[in-house]
């Protein structure tokens, strides 16, 4: 697969506290052409630096993971940087990877307290697709976990998978968070976009109330609700794409 003739870094992820606040405490870096996940420290001198390397199994060797949520859980612990220790009210628990080749999110254990513990595969779900595709039709894309908050108080992930042939158009599906002893992550809602390779997409609003999506392939821009708790979307705008040759063609999106 040419995506993995060399290194291919895909994400630059800043682990940060609950309350983001000040810098990362650890940046992690999916790489999909090598199938790691490389974790860099700040050193001494207040320069990143490569620490570790999170390594995928046997079984998920060619998956290529794109991009990367991780999910800290409240707990009291001392965070020993390589600077200096400093107390932290979390835990830092699960590190979920989207893997844009096999269309997986796989579910490591993760601990940013210590450089060097090992992370243990935990789970893997492959997204919803039809099982007669030839291999690599369906490449996945994103993956993104909004903040808690009382409009949704349930931690959901959601992930993007591109190219489906299916005349609903590329699927958002939504995953509870993942809970010990779990094998496979919950799929607990589908968002049916009618939009063709939908590479990325945004929460924005009060309580990341609104995301919005596009086709990079076709089928414009759309805005949806999220509602349920979040595990149901309402569409609520849509830009067209007047000619799907030329114009509008979405990778990406800035919320100001």
């Amino acid at each position: 697969e040419a995506r993995q003739e060399k290194s291919h870094p895909h994400q630059v992820y800043g682990v940060k506290t609950p309350s983001k606040e000040g810098s990362p405490i650890e940046i992690l870096v999916p790489d999909l052409g090598s199938d790691k996940i490389i974790r860099l420290s700040k050193g001494s001198e207040g320069r990143w630096e490569k620490t570790s390397e999170i390594l995928l199994d046997d079984e998920n060797l060619g998956g290529g993971p794109r991009h990367v949520v991780v999910r800290l859980e409240s707990e009291c612990i001392v965070i020993c940087g390589r600077t200096k220790a400093h107390e932290s009210n979390y835990l830092a628990s699960k590190l979920y990877a989207l893997m844009e080749l096999s269309s997986k999110i796989v579910v490591f254990s993760y601990d940013p307290s210590s450089v060097t513990s090992g992370s243990t595969l935990l789970a893997e779900s492959k997204l919803p697709m039809p099982e007669d595709l030839e291999p690599l039709t369906m490449l996945a894309a994103e993956l993104l976990c909004p903040a808690q908050s009382s409009s949704f108080p349930q931690v959901l992930l959601y992930a993007s998978n591109r190219n489906d042939p299916r005349p609903h158009g590329d699927i958002i599906s939504i995953y509870a968070e993942h809970r010990d002893g779990q094998t496979h992550l919950e799929l607990v809602g589908q968002v049916f976009t009618g939009l063709h390779h939908v590479r990325a997409f945004s929460f924005f609003g009060p309580d990341d109330r609104y995301m919005i999506a596009g086709g990079a392939n076709g089928g414009g821009v759309k805005v949806f609700e999220r509602q349920n708790g979040g595990v149901e979307m309402r569409e609520i705008a849509h830009l067209l794409a007047v000619d799907a040759g030329a114009g509008l063609a979405p990778t990406g999106f800035l919320c100001l």
